[in-house]
């Protein structure tokens, strides 16, 4: 199946439900789909822990220009879900920041 084919059953469903995506949206989840038909997701859990091994802090850069750091023991797990990013200590919620305000997410080694 081709992205455009995917493209156009995910508008035929949004039809159905009376939802909408912006075409960067549409293309996004046809990316997605596309990826996950042909095998070609890794998984999300691989992906994100691999580099924190060797990552002594994380720094989140906004928009604005200002800059966050937590530092080693400040942190020790992250994730996106989707719309903001989530920095994690024992398994708690220490930060919560709106992606839309996000420029970026680094892993830093001293």
């Amino acid at each position: 199946m081709d992205k455009k084919k995917i493209v156009n059953s995910l508008n035929v469903y949004l039809e159905m439900i009376n939802g909408s995506l912006s075409e960067g949206e549409k293309n996004t989840v046809a990316d997605w789909a596309y990826d996950l038909i042909n095998g070609n997701l890794v998984s999300l859990a691989e992906k994100e822990c691999e580099p924190m091994e060797h990552a002594d802090r994380i720094e989140i850069t906004f928009k604005s220009g200002e800059t966050i750091s937590y530092g080693k023991g400040e942190w020790d797990d992250y994730s996106y879900d989707g719309k903001a990013v989530i920095i994690k200590q024992k398994g708690a919620w220490i930060g919560i920041y709106n992606f839309d305000h996000v420029f970026c997410v680094e892993l830093k080694e001293n």
